[in-house]
């Protein structure tokens, strides 16, 4: 009995023993060797020169062999210059896209024998958002606003509101408004400007103005009608972004909404308005009153709120100009006073006119309730020859062209021209400018092709800009300008468009020349 366990004892040590000596000659014998796996991260969304880095540490390989890095960049915008750092042997890799557009980046490993697939990373790269370095007066809505009286529709009120989409604008600004109805061959029912003396709008501020406030009958035959409102037309304020200034819409006749009216708080003592100076600017020698201001003062309390002026421009029983002027608030504390512009459009003096007549009326619609309503009117008659020289300019009626041919022709203000672009399309122009004002006169010209006032077809192309003339005494000043390209596309060759030249100064801005043009190819 003790011997057949002496046998099992031993039997049992044999069999541990050659176990393991088969584990441990088995362990040295090498299996297949099995591909790393490349892991380059995830996709990413970046601005224009935003630094991108791209992290392979948590590629692996199965039999943990040490492994090799090697970045490619495999697309980049046509545009796109940038290339990749670090790309060959290290963990990480960086990138700095250099434009806009998506970028393509690939990572493979290697394990000293075998390659991995290659992973891949997409980066998208959007344009940089730059912080604004100027205001930027948009546009964003139009209200027009009527009633229907004795079965007559009128349009009683039209409304812009502004949105500052860029640094705080303090200051003036100009409005236009146009009524179009389009249905009916263009005919415009008004064209009109009104000038904001003093605006304030801080970056996000929106505020709704008042650029009509009167009663204009609704043509009878005109279903619907277009109305455009654009703040600064005359581009006299730098902005951030020129193309938003404008906004159009059309109403139909039956939606005409209802106009309702909103009396300002009237506290218990009230402000008391009057007109206590009065100011006229133009050029005399050119017969063209350019801008009518009138100075108001509030003799009450102090006064926050909407005021409505009259404004009327005679000569004889003729009416020259009659509008409504609403500012949206105004605010005035006792005996303070400001300056409202009441028109900055062209009044034409006729030729027997030794004077001109001017009559204003502050509140007339006589929403404010006041200490004194007999001294809101007030009444000037201005000598033609008293005007103040506005200071902007003048070009003589006529410019003389060079074609590529070098054969002179006259383009005249207001008449028709055909530019003749069979042996080239870049003309010479001679201009005269004429300034009747003080030494030290400067302005800046703009050459303008397929000017309109509605922008609404894309189009004002702007021929050459920024040519900064001084006009150091009064007089006249010649201005050669050359090789200005007159566009050919085939919609100028079959209608008429319009030329122009605008002029930019310290009062603003003033178109100083048109005519219809067309072009023959």
């Amino acid at each position: 009995m003790k011997k057949i366990k002496i046998f099992i004892l031993i039997g049992t040590i044999v069999f541990m023993a050659t176990s393991f000596a088969v584990q441990a000659f088995t362990a040295n014998i090498p299996g297949p060797n099995r591909a790393p796996v490349a892991v380059a991260g995830m996709d990413q969304t970046v601005e224009v020169n935003e630094k991108v880095m791209f992290d392979g540490s948590y590629s692996f390989d199965p039999d943990g062999d040490k492994l090799t890095y090697e970045w490619q960049l495999l697309y980049r915008p046509s545009d796109g210059r940038s290339e990749l750092t670090g790309t060959r042997g290290m963990t990480t890799c960086g990138l700095t896209p250099d434009a806009a557009g998506t970028w393509i980046v690939a990572l493979v490993v290697c394990d000293g024998n075998l390659f991995s697939a290659r992973n891949v990373v997409q980066v998208r790269v959007d344009e940089t958002s730059a912080p604004p370095h100027y205001p930027d007066l948009e546009v964003i809505d139009i209200k027009v606003l009527g009633a229907t009286l004795a079965g007559i529709k009128y349009i009683q009120k039209i409304q812009a509101r502004v949105r500052n989409n860029g640094l705080t604008y303090s200051g003036p600004v100009d409005f236009r408004v146009v009524a179009l109805d389009s249905l009916f061959g263009g005919y415009f029912l008004f064209d009109d400007r009104m000038s904001v003396d003093f605006m304030c709008l801080r970056p996000g501020d929106e505020e709704w103005f008042t650029l009509v406030d009167d009663q204009l009958e609704w043509p009878s035959e005109a279903p619907q009608i277009t109305f455009f409102a654009q703040t600064d037309p005359a581009n006299s304020i730098i902005e951030e972004d020129e193309s938003n200034n404008s906004k159009e819409i059309t109403k139909q006749r039956n939606t005409l909404s209802n106009l309702q009216i909103f009396y300002p708080y009237i506290p218990y003592s009230y402000p008391d308005f009057a007109v206590s100076d009065f100011k006229t600017e133009g050029l005399y020698l050119d017969s063209y009153v350019n801008q009518v201001k009138v100075q108001i003062e509030n003799k009450g309390k102090e006064y926050n709120g909407p005021v409505s002026i009259r404004f009327n421009a005679l000569h004889k029983a003729n009416i020259l100009v009659s509008k409504i002027i609403t500012i949206d608030n105004l605010c005035l504390s006792r005996k303070d006073k400001t300056w409202v512009t009441l028109s900055r459009r062209e009044i034409e003096i006729p030729e027997d006119a030794f004077n001109i007549r001017y009559f204003i009326d502050i509140d007339y619609w006589n929403h404010i309730t006041e200490l004194n309503e007999e001294n809101n009117e007030y009444l000037n008659s201005v000598p033609v020859g008293d005007l103040i020289t506005h200071c902007n300019g003048s070009i003589f009626n006529e410019i003389r062209v060079r074609d590529y041919q070098a054969r002179m022709s006259t383009l005249k203000d207001g008449l028709p021209f055909r530019f003749n672009c069979e042996a080239g399309t870049e003309f010479d122009f001679f201009i005269t400018l004429q300034n009747y004002c003080s030494p030290d006169n400067a302005v800046e010209l703009f050459i303008v092709f397929d000017w309109t006032p509605l922008k609404s077809d894309g189009k004002n192309i702007v021929l050459k800009e920024g040519i900064h003339v001084n006009l150091p005494y009064v007089g006249q000043f010649p201005l050669n300008l050359y090789n200005i390209k007159i566009p050919t596309n085939t919609e100028f060759q079959n209608d008429f468009s319009t030329f122009a030249i605008f002029a930019r100064h310290s009062n603003g801005s003033d178109l100083l020349f048109s005519a219809p043009v067309e072009v023959r190819r």
